[in-house]
């Protein structure tokens, strides 16, 4: 976990939310463990409260601040420089501290929606389950890109397909199973920078690589140069099977159990809330829950403000 401090002291955000009631009331920690808030009060008041004159939740309030804006300026950054504007999209909170801090972030951003998986944490554990079986290729050949509706630069990609096979083959992948996406990169004459642009071997050609240029260029840079020349740089070949990976089922929700909740007082925007806190799986398909609110599972606690 990040760590906040002053003066060469740290605590983490885990000590923030600890100290503000959001995790540690046992739902997801299992019979041996448990989390020690006294010893959290401290490491926030050490490194943040008595350095700036504030009380234990005041000072987790700022780490948990603190956090949330650094992970609003990191997701807006990659997000405009892709074209595109956060406030129409939704956020996925995934890992351990995602769904603590999702819905602080989604606000910061202006975002409207946010998706927790099921354990979260495991998340990217369970992509590489049922991710397909891949290998890329390159070659790097700069050159001008003709703007002829017939000329199109499907040769430099042939023997990346040719080695993209075999190397399928020598997975165990059946040729049927074999999937192979193409493209290239390009530029305009000048630039020191280049954008990747799908490319269809059997329905591209130069002139419609130009467009789908000129238009990935204006999405992500704001303007396209129409009357300048666009140089192919480097070709790229990703050679994949589509078979389906066996990844395990994550067991279904039991609803029904909503009405065990228990109560806690957790701090939310000054002030302590009474908060329900339940296990994920008390929620079924379709059901509500009205915030303030926390799921707790294995992997990681959902805030609901």
């Amino acid at each position: 976990p990040a760590a906040y401090g002053l003066g060469g002291t740290e605590a983490t955000v885990t000590d923030a939310a600890l100290v503000l009631g959001r995790i540690g009331h046992g739902a997801g920690l299992g019979e041996d463990m448990a989390l020690d808030r006294s010893a959290a009060e401290v490491a926030v008041m050490r490194a943040v409260g008595n350095p700036l004159g504030l009380d234990a939740q005041a000072a987790a309030q700022g780490i948990i601040d603190m956090a949330t804006a650094g992970m609003a300026r990191t997701i807006r950054s990659a997000a405009l420089s892709r074209g595109h504007a956060p406030a129409r999209l939704p956020l996925v909170a995934y890992g351990g501290a995602g769904p603590l801090l999702g819905a602080g972030v989604a606000s910061a951003l202006g975002m409207h929606r946010v998706v927790v998986p099921a354990a979260p944490g495991t998340l990217c554990a369970q992509a590489i389950l049922v991710s397909d079986i891949a290998r890329d290729f390159s070659e790097t050949r700069i050159a001008p890109l003709a703007d002829s509706e017939h000329d199109a630069p499907t040769d430099v990609f042939q023997d990346m397909l040719t080695e993209g096979a075999a190397w399928l083959t020598s997975e165990g992948i059946d040729p049927a199973h074999h999937r192979f996406d193409c493209a290239i990169e390009c530029r305009y004459k000048g630039q020191n920078f280049e954008l990747s642009v799908p490319f269809s071997i059997s329905e591209d050609t130069g002139q419609t690589l130009r467009s789908s240029f000129d238009a990935a260029h204006k999405q992500t840079q704001g303007f396209s140069l129409l009357d300048r020349t666009v140089e192919a740089v480097t070709f790229r070949v990703r050679a994949r099977s589509d078979t389906q990976s066996n990844a395990p089922r994550l067991s279904q929700a039991s609803a029904g159990a909503q009405s065990d909740a228990a109560s806690h007082s957790v701090h939310f925007d000054g002030r302590n809330w009474p908060t329900r806190v339940l296990p994920r799986s008390a929620l079924g398909n379709g059901d509500t829950l009205d915030g303030p609110a926390l799921l707790e599972e294995a992997t990681s606690t959902t805030v609901i403000p």
